[in-house]
């Protein structure tokens, strides 16, 4: 009797590692992070249906099953310590997107203890300008930082 064990092992990791890869492609895992209105329009872009896209977008529980962190909203000093933590728990290849003028640049909120610059602290691939951006401008841009991380 031939035992087909190994074979097949070997098939369903092929499989497996296709899989992975090919959600990895076609699907945007984010992990939020802040405060304010730029994270709900995040839950507004969330919850409309978006039918004619190939791609799908799904928050996470940890930064280390993301692909993006989303950073919204007024990040102070007292916040910094557990932003910079989520970011060292987060893959290499992960991106980093500042959304709203809030994570930009403080907005309107100018108090000493709001960070202004959060890209000399992290990282930051993309920023979505806005009071809140709307949703439609968050999706895009999304859409084309995940095209060109798969480029």
């Amino acid at each position: 009797m031939v035992d087909k064990a190994p074979f097949l092992n070997s098939t369903s990791q092929k499989l497996k590692s296709w899989l992975q890869d090919w959600k990895r492609e076609n699907f945007l895992r984010l992990f939020p992070v802040g405060s304010s209105c730029c994270l709900q329009a995040l839950d507004d872009l969330m919850l409309r249906d978006w039918n004619h896209s190939p791609e799908l977008m799904s928050l996470k529980e940890s930064p280390e099953l993301c692909d993006i962190l989303i950073i919204g909203g007024n990040i102070t000093q007292k916040y910094k310590p557990y932003l910079l933590e989520t970011y060292s728990q987060m893959s290499d290849d992960s991106k980093v997107v500042l959304l709203g003028n809030c994570a930009i640049n403080g907005g309107p909120y100018q108090d000493i203890q709001i960070i202004k610059d959060l890209s000399s602290i992290i990282k930051v691939d993309l920023m979505i300008p806005g009071c809140p951006p709307p949703a439609r401008q968050i999706y895009e841009s999304l859409s084309r930082l995940m095209v060109k991380a798969h480029e």
